[in-house]
C-alpha cells in the first residue's frame, strides 16, 4: 500500500527474493499499520457494543487463509455482522480509514521495490475511479503520473474491470512499452469471485517477458 493525500494506491512487486531481509523489514511496519487500524476500530466500537473488548480482540485468533482482516472475522464471530465482509463498513462509521496509516508515497514505494531488483506494477486501476468512469484522459493522467514515479506496468486485466478500463490500460501500456499483467486479487474466501484462477487471460495478451527473463 502507498498513499497520496487520502488516496491509497496498491503497488505490486514482482520478482523479488522472499528471503531478502530488506524486503521483510520494509513490509513488516506496513502490515503492523494495517493491523493497528483494526485495533482502533475495535477500541472505538467497544463503547457501543458491550459484547466486544480490545483485550479479547488481542487474544482472538482467526485463520489468515480466509483472507481479509482480523477485525472483520472477530466482529462476525461475535454475531455483529451477518457476513465477514460487512465489517468493512465500520471503517467509515468509526472514521478509521487506511489512508490514515503512515504508508509511503507511490514514488517511495516504487523506488523501494526497484531496490529489491523487482518490478513495480500498479494494481487494479479501476479502484481509483468511479465505477462508471469513461474519461480516457483522467485514467491515463494517473498512469503518466505513476510513470514519472518509475512504475514498470499496469494490472490491465482484473476481475471487475470494465471493457473501457481494460482497453484504456492495455492501449496505454502498449504505447509506452509497459508490463501488462492480469490478476484475480484473491483474498481467500473473503471476496467471492476473486478466487485464484478466476482470471483466464492468454499469455499472448500480456507483456511479462521482462519479468520472466524472455525477450
Amino acid at each position: 500500500s502507498s498513499k497520496s493525500s487520502d488516496m491509497i494506491y496498491h503497488i505490486l512487486a514482482y520478482g523479488f527474493d522472499p528471503k531478502n531481509q530488506k524486503t521483510a523489514d520494509y513490509v513488516k511496519p506496513l502490515m503492523l499499520e494495517m493491523r493497528d487500524l483494526g485495533r482502533k476500530i475495535i477500541k472505538k466500537m467497544a463503547d457501543d457494543y458491550p459484547e466486544i473488548s480490545l483485550a479479547e480482540y488481542d487474544e482472538y485468533k482467526h485463520d489468515p487463509s480466509f483472507g481479509g482482516w482480523k477485525f472483520i472475522y472477530y466482529l462476525h464471530d461475535k454475531g455483529i455482522t451477518q457476513k465477514a465482509i460487512d465489517g468493512l463498513a465500520f471503517r467509515k462509521i468509526y472514521n478509521c480509514h487506511f489512508y490514515q496509516c503512515d504508508y509511503p508515497s507511490p514514488k517511495d514505494a516504487i523506488e523501494e521495490i526497484h531496490s529489491w531488483g523487482a518490478y513495480a506494477v500498479l494494481a487494479h486501476p479501476n479502484s481509483y475511479f468511479a465505477k462508471t468512469i469513461s474519461d480516457n484522459n483522467l485514467v491515463t493522467s494517473l498512469f503518466e503520473e505513476m510513470k514519472k514515479h518509475g512504475i514498470d506496468g499496469i494490472e490491465c486485466y482484473y476481475y471487475s474491470h470494465s471493457d473501457f478500463m481494460t482497453k484504456t490500460s492495455v492501449d496505454w501500456c502498449k504505447r509506452n512499452n509497459m508490463i501488462i499483467t492480469a490478476g484475480s486479487d484473491s483474498h481467500g474466501g473473503f471476496v467471492p469471485g476473486r478466487e485464484i484462477g478466476k482470471i483466464r487471460i492468454p499469455l499472448s495478451d500480456l507483456n511479462i517477458d521482462a519479468m520472466i527473463g524472455e525477450k
